[in-house]
């Protein structure tokens, strides 16, 4: 019996070398069979699934319109008006250009001093008179008619302008100071009693009959109810003078 055995096995043994040797087990055995070896299966890697739908990136650009304003501002700068100086102790008044006066018999007194600063004019000073009121004789500035001057027009310190009632109205302009304040006073000669000055608005009006009292003595021209204080003076209409006049203290 192990002699059978040796011999199957020699013959077994003797396949070809491209076979291995199988061990098995006597003839009246079971032959064991190797199991076969498998390699072994992967799963198949599933590629990263991209999707085919595009992502759409909507961009909102906001325009935004400034509109800048340029506020130009203009600054106008006004000159000081052209002065004159005052004076306590002489009677001035602005003159306009075309005025001119005559001696009616109250006198024509020349200016002591002038000052030609303004436009259109000069400022005139005179010595004042020794009483206030008005007398025949020399102490006066001067005398003007209505019949050479008919569009006379005198403003006094408030910016009020007078014209005649009448061209027959004379005006003489009497100089007087007192305690450091000076004028020149309208002293009124009509043929009229009720023909005098009136503001231009016709709201008052001084007579000449208003420059008598009871006695039909002329009154002070300090008092004035019944004299203009002569600012300025013109015979083409009225000026508002910018000078300095001794009337506006």
């Amino acid at each position: 019996m192990l002699f059978s055995s040796l011999v199957w096995l020699a013959l077994v043994c003797s396949v070809p070398q491209s076979m291995a040797c199988l061990r098995i087990m006597s003839p009246g055995g079971v032959v064991p069979m190797p199991r076969p070896t498998m390699a072994p299966i992967t799963a198949p890697t599933a590629a990263p699934m991209t999707s085919a739908a595009a992502t759409t990136k909507i961009t909102t650009t906001t325009t935004t319109t400034t509109t800048t304003t340029t506020t130009t501002t203009t600054t106008t700068t006004t000159p000081a008006p052209k002065t004159c100086p005052a004076s306590a102790d002489m009677a001035s008044v602005f003159l306009k250009s075309d005025v001119s006066f005559i001696n009616y018999s109250y006198g024509q007194v020349s200016p002591s001093e002038t000052c030609t600063t303004c436009e259109g004019g000069e400022v005139s000073y005179f010595p004042s008179a020794d009483s206030d009121v008005p007398a025949s004789g020399s102490e006066a500035i001067g005398t003007i008619t209505g019949a050479s001057c008919p569009r006379m027009c005198i403003c006094d310190p408030s910016g009020v302008c007078w014209k005649l009632t009448s061209p027959d109205v004379i005006v003489t302009f009497w100089p007087y100071c007192t305690g450091g304040s000076c004028g020149v006073y309208t002293y009124l000669i009509v043929d009229s009693d009720t023909d005098g000055l009136e503001t231009e608005d016709g709201s008052r009006r001084i007579s000449a009959s208003s420059q008598l009292d009871a006695d039909y003595d002329t009154v002070s021209v300090t008092d004035s109810s019944f004299y203009v204080n002569a600012a300025s003076i013109g015979c083409d209409g009225c000026v508002q003078s910018s000078c300095k006049t001794t009337s506006a203290m």
